[in-house]
């Protein structure tokens, strides 16, 4: 069954240039990981420093193998500095085929 997480970050407005290179890097690794299926990130239209990324993996095998990637825990590292609070995740299970 698919799983969709989604990933809420408010990023200290001193970061947001650095922030954006290390999150593409996430993307491109993560994107080639066996079971994502997307690695998307959005910015809100009001509020600049504001992104959510939302991920949809094959099953809990495939964001488990992701959990132990470097690029993953190297971002998560990243964060307790870039963000002005903690990391929010959420994690759903897809509903139908659409």
């Amino acid at each position: 069954m698919m799983i969709v997480i989604i990933a809420r970050m408010q990023v200290d407005p001193l970061y947001l240039n650095d922030f954006r290179e290390n999150i593409n890097f996430l993307i491109k690794a993560s994107q080639e990981e066996k079971g994502n299926i997307s690695y998307s990130l959005y910015q809100d239209v009001n509020q600049a420093n504001l992104f959510i990324m939302i991920e949809k993996w094959m099953g809990e095998e495939a964001i488990e193998a992701h959990k132990r990637t470097s690029h993953l825990t190297q971002f998560i590292d990243y964060t307790h500095n870039a963000l002005l609070e903690p990391l929010h995740v959420e994690k759903f299970y897809a509903i139908g085929d659409f």
